[in-house]
């Protein structure tokens, strides 16, 4: 929404250095080496009675290293700040005079790793609402704060200052609360380094997965500044951004069962299946009806969103090009938190690095080739390939039957999309080429929604899918 107003007023140049530099910022953040995640599994396993440490140990551990590894990552990424924006002063991309506030901004990004172990600590404690919260809070401040900015002092660095400051909120808001409800009590003593590596040996596998996980997810963004210009950077970031804003309502549905799955599998082997299952239909089924509206009414809504004067063709292909990329890459997701439950955080390192591997080959080429949306083919391309080995390794360590999994999880979802999907392109074929006509885009994607959704229905004997209720029953 606020992307259009700070492009029309800091230009998307400067706009894109402040992207390559919080990019950067955002994968440095996973210098933590995924204590967050550790935090998250042992304090649920400790609600469940099978955990060996109370939340204060482990707030106070992950704090401490997350304090140790922040003294050393914040000073390396001022230094590449420093040295990146002064060649962009150089070339006359930007006015010397923003520079500094740019990499003061990022800076501030970077020292969220100081205090971002405390909004773990709320989801460990069953309080992701109270964490969820703090983020909205955290969003709306953006937004008000982009708009002032942008009327009262239209500047890239002003940009950035509120974009930063939005950024630190919620673990702000987090310690805060952990502090007022007495959740935990941060002391360092010597039993402080044995926790520290206890979480290290489980957090340590699920971090390279996560590092190359944020590698790919920001890496686009990072590619297309420095291999074509950070004008570029700006309009490909605005095509991610629809990608990422249902990237992150899809791990708005699953993070809550983390926590869920680490108790049940410390207390109910069967509920965690159960849950697994569940979780994998209303995936499969809320991302093919929610990616595929987005996708058909995407050339109503780009230009809409960015105006005509914005390389609206380029943004509307990289977007179909990532949404087509996350309906095939969302499949394997809700596997994730099951192999974390279990202890076996990692286990996707394969794929992952797979992935990420074909990604840094092929962008290169593809961008050069066709531009942003050449970055775009090169983050979903690969999972043609990957995505299956997601699934191989998920079956080998989750023991699932891949069979009755497809036909109960998937094949619903895949019905239901894809007759809507051919409903809706052979009305548009017959509407374009045969009666000469054109129907504005939002009812395309509209169509195919209303499609998709009696799809469902009609498959689950006009009943709502009993994985909804499951889900929606289980305990934090």
């Amino acid at each position: 929404m606020l992307l259009p107003i700070v492009l029309a007023t800091v230009g998307a140049t400067p706009y894109g250095i402040w992207l390559v530099l919080s990019t950067l910022a955002m994968v440095l953040n996973y210098s933590d080496l995924g204590v967050g995640a550790a935090v998250v599994h042992f304090a649920s396993r400790h609600r469940g009675g099978r955990g060996d440490h109370d939340l204060s140990k482990l707030l106070s551990a992950a704090l401490m290293w997350n304090f140790a590894a922040a003294l050393v990552v914040v000073p390396t990424y001022v230094l590449f700040a420093i040295s990146y924006t002064r060649g962009q002063v150089d070339s006359g991309a930007i006015d010397g005079g923003e520079t500094d506030w740019l990499v003061v901004a990022g800076a501030f990004v970077m020292a969220g790793l100081f205090i971002r172990p405390f909004g773990s600590a709320l989801v460990g404690s069953g309080l992701l609402p109270l964490e969820r919260r703090n983020a909205s809070v955290a969003a709306v401040v953006r937004v008000i704060g982009t708009l002032a900015v942008c009327y009262y002092v239209p500047s890239v660095g002003a940009v950035a200052t509120v974009e930063a400051a939005a950024a630190l909120l919620p673990s702000i808001l987090s310690m805060l609360t952990v502090w007022r409800r007495g959740l935990a009590k941060v002391r360092w003593d010597r039993s402080t380094f044995s926790v520290g590596r206890h979480m290290l040996s489980f957090s340590t596998r699920s971090f390279v997965v996560s590092l190359i996980g944020a590698l790919l997810l920001q890496g686009g963004t990072f590619a297309a500044g420095v291999l074509i210009g950070p004008a570029s950077a700006s309009y490909f970031n605005a095509a991610f951004r629809v990608y990422s804003s249902v990237r992150q309502l899809i791990g708005w549905l699953i993070d809550p069962f983390r926590a869920a799955m680490s108790r049940a599998a410390a207390t109910d082997g069967n509920e965690s299946t159960r849950l697994l299952a569940s979780l994998s239909t209303v995936i499969a089924l809320c991302v093919s009806v929610g990616c595929g509206a987005l996708i058909f009414s995407s050339g109503w809504l780009i230009p809409l969103w960015l105006g005509q004067s914005a390389p609206t063709n380029d943004v509307q292909l990289g977007v179909i090009i990532l949404l087509t990329g996350l309906i095939a890459n969302s499949i394997h997701l809700p596997f994730v938190p099951a192999a974390d439950s279990i202890g076996r955080p990692g286990v996707f390192l394969g794929p992952q690095l797979l992935w990420l591997t074909i990604f840094a080959v092929s962008a290169g080429p593809l961008a050069q080739a066709l531009g942003a949306p050449g970055i775009a083919l090169a983050m979903s391309l690969p999972l043609i390939l990957v995505e299956p080995v997601y699934l191989l390794v998920a079956r080998r360590v989750l023991h699932f039957d891949m069979r009755e999994w497809f036909l109960h999880c998937i094949l619903p979802a895949a019905i239901a999309a894809g007759g809507a999907a051919l409903l809706v392109l052979v009305l548009r074929a017959l509407t374009e080429y045969v009666l000469d006509a054109s129907l504005p885009g939002w009812l395309y994607g509209g169509l195919f929604a209303i499609v998709s959704l009696l799809g469902i229905l009609i498959y689950h004997g006009w009943k709502i899918p009993p994985a909804f209720g499951l889900v929606l029953r289980s305990k934090l």
